[in-house]
């Protein structure tokens, strides 16, 4: 960091950043899987819906579980991964996502929503 910099930081009530000491911090994993759909906290019509799951990487496969259920197999299709779910009840869901993804297991964190009568 530059005098300049550190005079500006100072002026401004910041505390200047400190220069790295030669490490490189490590590589955050950017692993991740989400479910994109349902919303969280909506409210879905009963019958037939397409849950769709998201992921920045190639997985090898994706499951999902729905109330602590038994995980269930997932369908790639454009890019996103989907489970095809169809005469449920109506109620209140937790969805939970797994997937196998550069060698590891990644969870998506919950998602809550409503199955509307």
């Amino acid at each position: 960091m530059t005098v300049g910099k550190i005079k500006k930081a100072a002026r401004a009530g910041r505390k200047p950043a400190k220069p790295a000491a030669g490490k490189k911090a490590a590589p955050k994993s950017k692993k991740a899987l989400c479910i994109d759909y349902p919303a969280h906290n909506t409210t879905v019509s009963r019958g037939y819906y397409s849950l769709r799951l998201g992921t920045p990487h190639e997985a090898q496969w994706v499951k999902i579980s729905l109330n602590g259920g038994p995980w269930l197999d997932c369908r790639p299709s454009a890019g996103y991964w989907w489970y095809d779910w169809q005469n449920f009840a109506t109620g209140s869901f937790v969805a939970e996502a797994l997937a196998f993804i550069e060698g590891e297991e990644v969870r998506s964190p919950k998602r809550r929503f409503k199955v509307a009568p």
